[in-house]
């Protein structure tokens, strides 16, 4: 199973661990706290703190592990997986996303953001990471037309 790098504050490397197994944490109640405390900041309206709770979330690198810092000097191994990200959905758009996303035998994984409003998506590819970009800009026209939604080109980078 692929590995990704954990990291805390979104800089330091606390461990590696499977995209299974990240996977398994998010879904189940381990950060059910934390995201329904960011869920609640936002419903509030006090949108700065919930983007200052999430920052204290950890982060992870689904397409690649990292040493000791998320730059590809520090490239420990690629993955082959591919990250979207769509983001500010309306609840109707999440709903119908997640149905079509999930459905769709090429995705890995698929859950909903801390912010509540968004969906992130984890595709396995068969490439090195030379054509990361070139697999990511696939995966991403092949989703975004099964959705009708735009995804993030930010996660395109291996670092992401």
């Amino acid at each position: 199973m692929a590995s990704s790098t954990i990291f805390k504050n979104f800089t330091i490397p606390i461990e590696k661990k499977s995209l299974l197994l990240i996977g398994k944490d998010i879904i189940s109640d381990k950060y059910k706290a934390e995201v329904e405390e960011i869920r609640n900041l936002i419903a509030q309206g006090n949108k700065e703190a919930a983007s200052e709770k999430k920052k204290q979330l950890l982060a992870f690198t689904p397409s690649a592990v990292f040493t000791e810092k998320r730059q590809m000097p520090f490239l420990e191994m690629y993955s082959g997986f591919v990250h979207l990200d769509f983001d500010k959905l309306t609840p109707e758009q999440l709903h119908s996303a997640k149905q079509k996303i999930s459905e769709i035998p090429y995705t890995h994984l698929c859950f909903i953001s801390p912010s509540g409003n968004g969906l992130k998506v984890f595709v396995e590819v068969d490439t090195e990471v030379e054509l990361h970009e070139t697999a990511y800009a696939q995966v991403m026209q092949f989703y975004e037309e099964a959705t009708g939604l735009k995804a993030d080109e930010k996660c395109k980078d291996v670092t992401r």
